[in-house]
């Protein structure tokens, strides 16, 4: 059995240590420090200041980084903002999201779904059922109006104002349900309180007899493209149950957005 030399061993794990270096430094870079000095990085990956230099430089040429002359400070280059780009153009919500639809039916035995944005509606593209007989049983690909349900108005509470008006303007409120909001001054009510919530619940508003809860879910730019929630027949979904149905909701809501946002713990 060939044996690998002790050189070509040390050689690799140098090969390793190096990218790693490497990538600690791009990681440095945060929302809050875009633009930092060559002192402020070596500080914050724990480097000495010559051997960060080397690796800046080299970044430098890769376009991984660039360097601001009249600032004399660093930041991150168009090379990985094109790769930010594609990695989350090939994120899969749906399969994200799937765990936490499961364990949010588990929690409340109720239907739980996620509602994407696109084009000024939301559509279902992935649910888990309730195991009752009695149940919410919306279709995969089913579209819904951004103003009816929780589902619809968790998104359409952070859009802005323009883009409410629009869709309003375009889209018109048609009632769905006789509990459907089709008052355009009622609506904006309601958005602004699920948005000062940060949650939404609906009785009736899409089908009759039933009750939802719905939080939004935002991607790595922090944009609303979509909701979760679970919805079932009023009868079960008490006051005191969706009270505590919420809390599990909003979690899960925000364990999905900070894994598209790239907030993941190592």
């Amino acid at each position: 059995m060939p044996v690998e030399r002790p050189e070509r061993l040390s050689m690799a794990q140098k090969t390793i240590q190096s990218l790693a270096k490497g990538i600690d430094i791009l990681l440095s870079f945060t929302e809050d420090t875009p633009l930092m000095t060559i002192d402020e990085i070596s500080c914050q990956v724990g480097m000495p200041k010559s051997t960060c230099y080397r690796f800046l430089n080299t970044l430098k040429i890769k376009k991984m980084v660039d360097f601001d002359s009249s600032s004399r400070k660093y930041r991150i280059g168009a090379r990985v903002l094109k790769l930010e780009s594609i990695a989350h153009r090939s994120l899969d919500i749906a399969r994200i999201a799937f765990p936490f639809l499961k364990k949010l039916c588990a929690i409340s035995g109720e239907t739980s779904q996620l509602i994407i944005l696109n084009n000024d509606e939301g559509v279902c593209v992935e649910k888990v059922d309730s195991p009752h007989t009695l149940r919410v049983m919306p279709n995969k690909g089913m579209t819904i109006g951004l103003h009816t349900g929780a589902s619809g108005k968790a998104i359409m509470a952070y859009l802005s104002r323009e883009e409410q008006d629009r869709i309003i303007k375009q889209k018109g409120l048609p009632g769905v349900t006789p509990k459907t909001i089709t008052d355009p001054v009622l609506l904006r009510q309601r958005l602004r309180e699920v948005k000062r919530l940060g949650y939404a619940v609906s009785e009736g508003e899409i089908y009759g007899g039933t009750k939802a809860i719905a939080a939004s879910v935002f991607d790595h730019r922090r944009r609303v493209i979509g909701s979760i929630g679970v919805a079932g027949p009023i009868e079960r979904l008490t006051q005191e149950k969706t009270k505590a149905l919420i809390t599990h909701v909003l979690a899960s809501a925000r364990e999905i957005s900070n894994i598209l946002q790239g907030n993941v713990i190592d």
